[in-house]
């Protein structure tokens, strides 16, 4: 009996802990790139640049759209293209192509989030 008592606090201390780690994390920023598309290949650098720039505040991920669920879900149809999702907030955010080609738009974006 008293090990199942110890196993069982164990078990809820974890769950505890996987919950709070979810309630804190940090939007994530994806881009969708497709494999090939020059485009995504320009911008990459740039992506790149701005997750290590602003690791503290979002995750950073990158998603070809030709294996992504997610991509299915968003109903994207164009690359490159980036999404900032927060869960705490409940939105989404979408950044066009056209604003990823101009010049500090991206950085802009995510400061101003």
């Amino acid at each position: 009996m008293k090990k199942l008592l110890i196993i069982s606090a164990l078990m809820l201390t974890a769950a505890l802990s996987v919950l709070s780690v979810l309630a804190s994390e940090k939007p994530k920023v994806i881009l969708f790139h497709m494999h090939g598309c020059s485009a995504c290949k320009k911008f990459t650098p740039t992506f790149e640049q701005m997750a290590s720039k602003y690791s503290n505040k979002f995750n950073f991920t990158k998603e070809d759209i030709n294996s992504s669920s997610l991509a299915d879900q968003l109903g994207i149809n164009y690359v490159p293209m980036v999404y900032i999702i927060d869960s705490d907030k409940q939105t989404k955010t979408a950044i066009d192509s056209d604003c990823l080609s101009t010049q500090g738009c991206f950085e802009q974006k995510l400061s101003q989030y």
